[in-house]
């Protein structure tokens, strides 16, 4: 059986279409679901190293490139809260402090900057101050993937506010034709009982 270390993980999640700034809390979040192990599988049906759930197809699979593609989609889609071991905090422990981001995006050192190993880094409470001083790239990408399921919600809801506008619009046309067809046809009949 093949084990993944954490340096593995970052480069695995980097070379399948993962940003960089995200590999370190990614490859925590692994070490965390499946300590590592691609063939890794739970109960539930979760499968490989980021413990995929099968409603994901493909995606949850051994195979640790596709595994970690159906990772970097997910966290596209459902952002970090789609793994409970980034809710629950259980990630946190893996997490490397070997190669901080810093503010600048850069790895090694911390120049000042909030490093992606620092616990506060993720606590929503501490935000303000990283947006006042510049937004730390780590951050942002996680907002960024927090923010666009909202948003696509957003925009499916107003779609559907939309639509149906669109059909009661089209009721009411009808049912005003209707009145008008029957007032004509009320016309018509009154004009024929005088005849």
């Amino acid at each position: 059986m093949t084990t993944y270390s954490y340096s593995q993980l970052e480069g695995l999640w980097t070379s399948n279409g993962g940003s960089t700034s995200m590999a370190p809390v990614m490859a925590a979040i692994a070490m965390a679901e499946s300590s590592g192990n691609p063939d890794a599988r739970n109960p539930s049906g979760a499968t490989g190293l980021w413990q995929i759930m099968p409603g994901w197809g493909k995606y949850s699979t051994t195979d640790p490139n596709l595994n970690a593609q159906g990772a970097v989609h997910i966290l596209s889609v459902q952002g970090l809260t789609a793994w409970s071991t980034y809710t629950n905090g259980a990630y946190k422990k893996f997490l490397n402090s070997s190669s901080p981001i810093t503010s600048t995006g850069s790895t090694g050192g911390t120049s000042g900057g909030t490093s992606a190993t620092d616990s506060s880094w993720w606590n929503p409470s501490t935000w303000g101050g990283a947006i006042a001083g510049g937004i730390e790239q780590g951050m942002l990408s996680a907002m960024v993937a927090i923010l666009k399921p909202l948003l696509q919600w957003f925009i499916w809801g107003a779609q559907i506010i939309i639509g149906l506008s669109l059909i009661a619009t089209g009721i009411f046309v009808l049912l005003q034709k209707s009145n008008a067809v029957r007032s004509l046809e009320a016309t018509a009949l009154k004009a024929a009982v005088v005849a």
